[in-house]
């Protein structure tokens, strides 16, 4: 009898202001990489003047460090769905557009 593959997805979140669906594996080699070590938030910053825009590095708190969430099959599986749905809907809106 063969055992039916398991859902290896997990939600990568805190990278950015988005959240990624990648293989377990792939976010725990992201965190060992992270772990012991300090993790900085890079930004670029407008001063004006002769300067122009500098980039700014804030360490960041254990509190916003990237996060691994459990993703279940049935809620990527929807998520996909809602992406196809959206895409029809912006297709068909662009179509009655070019109609009008």
């Amino acid at each position: 009898m063969s055992k039916k593959p398991e859902f290896d997805l997990v939600l990568l979140s805190g990278l950015g202001h988005r959240d990624y669906a990648v293989p377990k594996d792939a976010a725990m080699a992201i965190f060992n990489l992270f772990a012991g070590h300090d993790i900085y938030e890079i930004n670029t910053e407008w001063v004006g003047g002769d300067v122009g825009s500098v980039q700014i590095a804030k360490l960041i708190s254990s509190d916003n460090n990237p996060t691994i969430k459990t993703l279940g099959p049935v809620q990527f599986h929807q998520a996909l769905e809602n992406q196809r749905v959206r895409e029809e809907e912006k297709e068909a809106k662009r179509k009655a557009k070019e109609n009008a």
